[in-house]
């Protein structure tokens, strides 16, 4: 099964991060726990692991992009294996869950409450 690797939240603040540099390549092949990018934000730099073992077969956001947290940022899946449906499923989680943070946030009371 597809793995849709999620931007990282690396501390409290943190509400997105830039891709620093891929270590791994589209089309290449990872191990687990192995690097596959470097993420940066305004505290630190950190890597991202692969959870399993395959290949790398989509870049979400390119190195230099910057994404927020919990965002799709790559796939890594089996050779030859069918990741659409992961993807369009963690990117529908990912669409849900940043329309209940911002309807949260955002209200017609806090609306036209005026500073």
């Amino acid at each position: 099964m597809a793995d849709i690797v999620l931007m990282p939240k690396m501390n409290l603040e943190m509400i997105e991060g830039v891709i620093g540099e891929w270590v791994v390549k589209e089309g290449g092949t990872v191990k687990k726990d192995e690097v596959l990018c470097n993420v940066e934000n305004e505290k630190e730099v950190a890597s991202v692991y692969s959870s399993c073992e395959g290949v790398v077969v989509k870049y979400v956001c390119e190195a230099g992009e910057t994404c927020p947290v919990n965002k799709p940022i790559c796939i890594v899946a089996q050779e030859g294996e069918d990741w659409s449906e992961a993807y369009e499923k963690a990117m529908e989680e990912y669409k849900a869950t940043m329309a209940g943070i911002y309807s949260t946030c955002i209200t017609p009371e806090t609306l036209d409450e005026s500073p």
